[in-house]
């Protein structure tokens, strides 16, 4: 079978759970549900059926006439294995039936998971209680002197020296011009600016300043055009974000917990009614997991200091 024949039936069969092309619908809001809206052979798809899997399979921004499509294209191949006497195999029913459980069971926690709303008082009490959280707040602001140069060779250097017990202060001094060309910033020493506003200059060592601890010396770490060494001297938190800013970014986590609590009880009632829990169908092969419930592994900033910080 050629590529592009195998990833057209992929297409297919994963356009389940997909919202697929967005489009506008063209049905009528007094169709009947046994109206007939295609024939391949003798299956029909009904518009009770259309509904069904815009509903369960798609999602209702698919365009009709494309799921009228892949419906057909999939009745014409259903109908070739029913002429060969595909689904009379005995072993192909036994699948069959499996098959059917692991589609209600997708289908069922998807449904319960879509249902899930969340109401504006809710999200107002959820930003009383937490707008002190960071990721809740304008970008924090720092303090912050800066060494850079153009080659990790020289940066090693620097850091033998800063080591061996050198000046951050004289190093900077002496290589200030080549800090400036590198970073694009106005001197080398940067009091009160936002990490938004470094971050154009410095790319992901700007947001690591947030984390570093005071006077800690830094590096090397690299960044735009060479490598850098930072010592934050003062950081002040940002102010809060007014509600309306953040609404989306609530709403959306707030969602989310419920559809994790939803699918959290649905399976403590699987395991309860099967005596399996779902850590023991972990497969041991990290190359083939079946399932994976285990948060993901927060890793550690890479903003170890160079020398200690100053007393």
């Amino acid at each position: 079978m050629g590529k592009k024949y195998v990833v057209g039936l992929a297409v297919l069969a994963l356009v389940a759970g997909t919202n697929g092309v967005r489009g506008q619908n063209t049905k009528a809001t007094t169709t009947a549900p046994s109206t007939v809206m295609a024939k391949v052979g003798e299956r029909q798809l009904t518009y009770g059926d259309l509904e069904a899997m815009k509903k369960y399979l798609a999602g209702p921004n698919v365009e009709d006439a494309r799921l009228i499509q892949m419906w057909k294209f999939r009745a014409a191949l259903a109908n070739l294995a029913d002429r060969e006497k595909f689904t009379q195999d005995p072993e192909a029913q036994a699948a069959l039936r499996i098959l059917r459980d692991q589609m209600i069971v997708s289908m069922f926690m998807q449904n319960k998971q879509k249902n899930v709303t969340v109401t504006d008082q809710e999200i107002k009490d959820h930003y009383a209680k937490n707008q002190d959280r960071r990721e809740y707040r304008e970008p924090e602001s720092v303090s912050v002197r800066l060494l850079a140069v153009e080659k990790k060779e020289k940066a090693d250097e620097i850091k033998k020296q800063l080591v061996g017990g050198a000046k951050f202060d004289a190093l900077r001094s002496e290589y200030r011009d080549g800090t400036l060309k590198i970073t694009g910033l106005s001197d080398t020493e940067m009091k009160n600016v936002s990490v938004v506003h470094l971050s154009r200059s410095l790319g992901p060592v700007a947001w690591a300043m947030t984390r570093a601890e005071l006077n800690e010396v830094i590096g090397p770490r690299q960044v735009n055009q060479g490598w850098a060494f930072f010592q934050v001297t003062e950081r002040k938190p940002g102010k809060p974000q007014p509600l309306e800013r953040i609404l989306p970014t609530i709403k959306a986590e707030l969602m989310q917990k419920k559809q994790m609590e939803i699918q959290k009880a649905m399976v403590q009632a699987a395991e309860k009614e099967s005596g399996v829990s779902l850590e023991s169908m972990q497969r041991p092969n990290r190359n083939s997991p079946m399932i994976s419930t285990r948060p993901f592994r927060k890793v550690a900033p890479q903003t170890g200091p160079v020398v200690p910080p100053k007393k």
